[in-house]
């Protein structure tokens, strides 16, 4: 299942209103911001990360970075970006 079928489930279930746009792959992400004429607050990006063989996704605004060491240190899992 592709990251946006989850994470429109995930908004589902949340009862939250979101609208989905095909686009074509950009990166960075905040191209596809200026693309989409959009604030990117408003678009989130799916950053797929991996523990060893064990696949997770963080989702967040299109502004934003993830710090690796923080979410390792909350999550208690060696995470770090995949490659795949």
């Amino acid at each position: 299942m592709w990251p946006c079928k989850y994470i429109a489930n995930y908004l589902v279930r949340q009862g939250i209103n979101y609208d989905l746009t095909m686009h074509a792959h950009m990166n960075p992400s905040l191209a596809t911001v200026a693309a989409a004429q959009i604030s990117g607050d408003k678009l989130a990006k799916a950053v797929i990360l991996e523990d060893y063989d064990v696949y997770a996704m963080a989702v967040v605004p299109a502004t934003r970075t993830i710090r690796l060491g923080k979410l390792r240190k909350q999550m208690k899992r060696d995470l770090r970006l995949s490659n795949k």
